[in-house]
């Protein structure tokens, strides 16, 4: 019971320094396992492992770009490119893994900065007019402008200064809601 009540508290407590006297009972080896599983399960992102993988995703990008797809057959083709099994749910969760669904080089940071932010009333036209007039600022620019909208153009612009600021890129982050399309997120983050 002690050594279940440990494991407990050191998953909830994110293993900080107060770990209660009776935890001495369980091996070091256990908890660093347990700490191992803590740190990397919440900001756990599914990222591109290869170039093929890239290049399907900007693929299936390009196809919802040019509307030959729909959304909801982009959102398959995403979870089918990450191997995301929909059959069956790991967890109670609404959404499905954070998925890496494009990127923004620091060119296109700076086109976006300078320009692109100025002359777009939403933060999807300023991703087309990064698509349109700078090809090859990233990957995914298309499919970025469409799950913009969920993001909206301050969280684009946030990170855009950032990003510029910093000389970095921006790695777009989408996740999928298990059954309502209007409740997919779009992240930014500066990389």
């Amino acid at each position: 019971m002690k050594k279940t009540l440990a494991l407990l508290l050191a998953t909830t407590m994110g293993l900080t320094n107060l770990v209660p006297a009776f935890a001495a009972e369980v091996s070091d080896d256990v908890f660093a396992e347990i700490q191992e599983s803590v740190s990397l399960e919440p900001s756990e992102v599914l990222k591109p492992t290869s170039v093929e993988m890239v290049q399907e995703l900007d693929e299936a990008s390009h196809m919802l770009g040019e509307g030959l797809i729909t959304q909801a057959e982009y959102d398959a083709m995403l979870l089918d490119i990450y191997q995301i099994n929909t059959a069956a749910r790991a967890s109670d969760d609404e959404y499905y893994p954070e998925v890496q669904a494009g990127y923004i080089d620091y060119e296109g940071v700076v086109y976006l900065y300078e320009e692109g932010l100025d002359n777009a009333k939403t933060a999807q036209a300023a991703i087309s007019l990064l698509a349109s007039f700078m090809p090859g600022a990233g990957w995914g620019l298309s499919a970025i402008g469409v799950a913009a909208a969920y993001g909206g153009k301050s969280a684009l612009e946030r990170a855009v200064d950032k990003a510029y600021y910093s000389g970095k890129g921006i790695a777009v982050y989408y996740q999928i809601h298990h059954s309502v399309q209007s409740y997919n997120r779009v992240s930014y983050v500066v990389e």
